[in-house]
C-alpha cells in the first residue's frame, strides 16, 4: 500500500468555493449542525444502523437509498414522494430482503425441528421492518422541517455540491459579502 493512500489530500479553499454568508459565525455553526443532522438521517437511511440487532438481524438490512439532494425535502410534494418511495421499498425490496435472510434458516429449522423458532425470527424481522418503515416515514417530515430552517445561501450551495461532506467542507469557506465602494 502506498503511503499517500493512507493520508487523503484536503482541498484548499479557493475563489470558486467561496460561500457568501452574511449571517455571522454563530448562525453558521447552527446551520452546519442542521446540515449534519440531515446527513445523519440520510446516512442512517442509506446504510442502516451500525449496531447489531437482536435475533441476529444484520444492521444494514432494510435500507433506503437517498442522496443529499433528496434529503433536502423542500415541499410537501417532495415529502410525499419520499414517503411513497419508502412504502415501495417496504412492499418490495424489504420483503425480498427478509425472505432472503430467512430462507436459509427455514431449511435448517425444518430439518432440526425448530420451525417455531424460525417463525419467531421471521416475525421479529417483520416487526423490525415495520419499525424502520415508521421511522423513515417520520424522517421525511423531519427532513422537510430541517430543510425549511436552512438559509437560502445553504440551499444554493447544496445544489453545487456532490454530497454532504462537500457541502459541510465548503460551508467552512463562508465569507461575509464584500461591500462595493
Amino acid at each position: 500500500m502506498d503511503a499517500t493512500d493512507e493520508w487523503p489530500e484536503q482541498a484548499l479553499s479557493g475563489d470558486d468555493a467561496a460561500f457568501p454568508w452574511p449571517h455571522g459565525a454563530t448562525a453558521l455553526i447552527a446551520e452546519r449542525k442542521r446540515v449534519q443532522e440531515i446527513e445523519g438521517m440520510r446516512s442512517t437511511a442509506e446504510y442502516g444502523y451500525r449496531r447489531g440487532g437482536a435475533h441476529d438481524v444484520r444492521p444494514n438490512l432494510f435500507t433506503f437509498p437517498m442522496s443529499l439532494h433528496e434529503a433536502l425535502v423542500r415541499s410537501d410534494t417532495e415529502r410525499i414522494a419520499m414517503q411513497d418511495r419508502v412504502r415501495e421499498h417496504y412492499n418490495v425490496d424489504w420483503k425480498q430482503e427478509a425472505t432472503a435472510e430467512a430462507t436459509p434458516r427455514l431449511a435448517h429449522a425444518m430439518s432440526s425441528g425448530q420451525l417455531e423458532h424460525f417463525k419467531q425470527q421471521f416475525c421479529f424481522m417483520r416487526n423490525y421492518a415495520r419499525e424502520i418503515f415508521a421511522k423513515r416515514i417520520d424522517d421525511a417530515t423531519f427532513l422537510q422541517a430541517l430543510t425549511a430552517e436552512l438559509k437560502p445561501e445553504t440551499l444554493d450551495l447544496a445544489e453545487r455540491c456532490t454530497g454532504s461532506a462537500d457541502l459541510l467542507r465548503r460551508m467552512l469557506d463562508a465569507q461575509a459579502p464584500r461591500c462595493e465602494a
